[in-house]
C-alpha cells in the first residue's frame, strides 16, 4: 500500500493561496479554490469538485432558502418580493 500526497500551492489564473483554500483537481492536475467545490458547477473535468457534497443543507437563521436551495441574505429576499 502506498499513499499519494497532493500538495496546492498555485494555480495559474490565480494568485498563490494558502493550501487550505484549495481542492485538487486529480484529473487535470491543477488546484482549484475551495468555494468553487459543491458550488453545483463541475470545474474539474471529472467532476471530482462536485463529488460528496450535501445538497439541499438548511440555510443559518439569517438567510432565506430560495427554490434552487440557494441561500440568500433575508433582507435581498424582501427586496426581491418588493420589486416584484
Amino acid at each position: 500500500m502506498f499513499f499519494v500526497f497532493v500538495i496546492c500551492i498555485q494555480m495559474p489564473t490565480i494568485p498563490s493561496v494558502s493550501i487550505a483554500t484549495q481542492f485538487y483537481c486529480a484529473a487535470d492536475n491543477v488546484c482549484i479554490v475551495n468555494d468553487w467545490k459543491c458550488d453545483e458547477v463541475h470545474d474539474c473535468s471529472d467532476g471530482s469538485d462536485e463529488n460528496n457534497c450535501i445538497v439541499n443543507q438548511p440555510c443559518d437563521g439569517d438567510m432565506f432558502t430560495c427554490a434552487n436551495g440557494q441561500c440568500i441574505s433575508k433582507e435581498w429576499s424582501l427586496t426581491a418580493m418588493l420589486i416584484v
